[in-house]
């Protein structure tokens, strides 16, 4: 009997010593499957597509870039706040639709820490706000940010949302940030797990490294003067964008035709009959929840082509439209008194002494334009408070 349990404990011993050799072996190939699976990442589980994982890493990188338009520009600038390097975000963050992208690094002359303008294209409430979220949720808070502030923001018509912007990310921010209760769950982190041991994934994340990129498409640097000839749009590196050549070279008739139209389509502001409680108490929530994060706002209302203005005043004089959209301007000259947070600019060109040349279209005020009533981060910040006077 005690020959038969030495024989058991010797085998056990024996069991034991094989299966700590398999683990001491199988250890480093277990962490390079999850190393690969993590950093390669073919297909964005953890680090984004790979194609936008390129572009934000060439805007961190300095470059400037063309095809702009085809790329996912929302998983960019999520992309592009993963990437900052720890303890370095930029000083100055610019955050708004496509309004605002005209502001560069001169225009913004934001002071030490740098710029980047996190605008995007049809940029919605969601999209602001949860863009600020992503920089303060990874411990990157900018110190400044200019917000520019689009009328239908405040809108309660579904007309003022756009289906790119990330709803989950934003119902994560309004549970998180705020507090309030909204669809939002968090994700199983054990989940990623599967992933991360997948040896087919892992075999597929081994062929896409060594794969040979000399027929694929990437994205394009350009520099020097060929930064202005593009058929494309060309996103700089410190997130504005340079319009493509056709558009920069509209004549004014065409601006004017354009101008006319945009303000008769008035876009995502139909439907917008009074500025809603509920949309102004969240705003005030969303300037708490940054400033608590040492966040220090400057709001820009970048201004509607004098043409696209006027049709728009004649619309509400004659039958009571856009009546929601007159009421932000007033409202947040009023709050942005009232908490001492500097603003400038108006959505009424005339009022700024802006005209029909300082505009690509009836939405969008060229850079140039932006800075004939917005003096610079840096004459802001020395000692510029409160709300400013119309130019």
């Amino acid at each position: 009997m005690w020959k038969a349990i030495k024989q058991a404990g010797l085998f056990m011993l024996r069991y034991l010593e094989a299966a700590v050799k398999l683990a001491l072996l199988a250890g480093p190939v277990l962490f390079l499957m999850v190393y690969v699976n993590y950093t390669v990442d073919r297909s964005g589980y953890f680090q984004g597509d790979q194609f936008e994982r390129e572009v934000a890493e060439a805007l961190l990188a300095g470059q400037d870039l063309s095809n702009y338009e085809k790329m996912d520009e929302r998983q960019i600038v999520r992309l592009y706040v993963q990437n900052l390097p720890e303890g370095s975000p930029p000083g100055t963050v610019a955050l708004g639709s496509s309004r605002i992208l005209q502001m560069d690094r001169s225009v913004a002359d934001a002071d030490a820490g740098g710029f980047f303008n996190a605008g995007m294209i049809g940029a919605d409430v969601r999209d602001v706000m949860s863009t600020l979220y992503l920089f303060i949720r990874d411990g990157k808070a900018p110190k400044n940010v200019i917000l520019g502030i689009d009328p239908w923001l405040f809108s309660p018509s579904p007309e003022a949302l756009d289906l790119r912007a990330d709803a989950e990310l934003y119902e994560e921010f309004l549970s998180e940030a705020l507090g309030r209760e909204s669809g939002y769950d968090a994700p199983d982190p054990v989940e990623a797990w599967d992933v991360l041991l997948d040896p087919a994934y892992f075999q597929g994340n081994i062929a896409w490294a060594s794969r040979d990129t000399g027929g694929e498409e990437h994205p394009v640097t350009v520099e020097g003067a060929a930064l202005w000839q593009q058929d494309t749009e060309v996103k700089r590196s410190d997130g504005s964008v340079v319009y493509t050549q056709e558009m920069r070279a509209y004549t004014h008739d065409e601006v004017e035709l354009l101008a006319v139209e945009q303000g008769g389509t008035a876009l995502r502001l139909n439907d917008f009959d009074a500025l809603p409680p509920d949309k102004l108490a969240l705003f005030d929530e969303f300037i708490r929840y940054g400033r608590q994060n040492g966040v220090n706002f400057v709001f820009v209302l970048v201004p509607y082509h004098p043409l696209a203005y006027y049709v728009m005043s004649q619309a509400q004089a004659e039958r009571q439209c856009y009546s929601g959209f007159f009421a932000v301007e007033p409202w947040l000259r009023e709050y942005a008194a009232q908490n001492h947070i500097p603003l400038y600019g108006s959505y009424d060109a005339g009022a700024l002494g802006l005209t029909g040349e300082d505009f690509y279209d009836g939405l969008h005020c060229k850079g140039s334009g932006i800075a004939k009533f917005f003096p610079g981060m840096r004459a802001v910040l020395a000692g510029q408070s409160g709300t400013a006077e119309l130019q």
